[in-house]
């Protein structure tokens, strides 16, 4: 299970939709695992307010796996919730 929280504190307007998060799970001999969602919480209104969301990944992690890497790729709609309302580029 991965789980993530976004919130916005001004600059963003509420959506009324969980946000989807483009993932990408891979582990250290070439597994790949595909995720799905498995549950949403949002909160909030205007410009103030926070999503949990919840992934699940299939098939079980390869027992001999030692590392699992998580991959997002940047997306507009991320990279205004990162940014907020100011013109400076999205943290990295």
């Amino acid at each position: 299970m991965i789980t993530f929280q976004l919130q916005s504190n001004g600059g963003v307007p509420f959506i009324d939709d969980a946000p989807a998060l483009a993932l990408r799970v891979t582990d250290d001999r070439g597994g790949e695992y595909p995720i799905q969602p498995a549950g949403a919480t949002g909160e909030g209104a205007r410009n103030a307010w926070q999503w949990r969301l919840a992934y699940r990944c299939t098939p079980a992690l390869d027992a001999h796996a030692c590392a699992l890497q998580l991959e997002m790729p940047t997306s507009p709609g991320l990279a205004l919730m990162q940014r907020g309302d100011d013109s400076s580029p999205p943290a990295s």
